[in-house]
């Protein structure tokens, strides 16, 4: 049996996993970017591309009870978590901004 997602499968998963976090834990994201500032974010990310890269280098495809499925939600994850801050914390212009959120042109 082949299994197949599209773009719209994953990110509905992601979606799902940030909002059963952020239900779980509270919004630790914000909370720890605006305590420590957005190099946490860098850390975070470099972290899991370390250990993606070490999984895909030596095939061990689930280290430490985690697999490589999980390190790439978790990944996305925070790719999706600091997007969402940095627009939110007014870094981005409007046009920067419009430019992939085309339903803001309906408010």
């Amino acid at each position: 049996m082949e299994l197949e997602v599209n773009f719209k499968d994953i990110s509905n998963e992601m979606t799902n996993i940030l909002e059963e976090k952020n239900k779980a834990y509270g919004n630790s994201f914000d909370l720890t970017m605006d305590k420590w500032g957005t190099n946490v974010a860098g850390a975070r990310l470099d972290d899991k591309i370390n250990r993606i890269d070490g999984m895909l280098q030596d095939g061990n495809l689930i280290k430490n009870g985690e697999s490589l499925l999980d390190n790439l939600f978790d990944l996305s994850g925070y790719s999706f978590l600091l997007i969402r801050y940095l627009v939110n914390k007014g870094v981005f212009t409007e046009d920067q901004v419009r430019k992939y959120f085309a339903v803001l042109d309906n408010q």
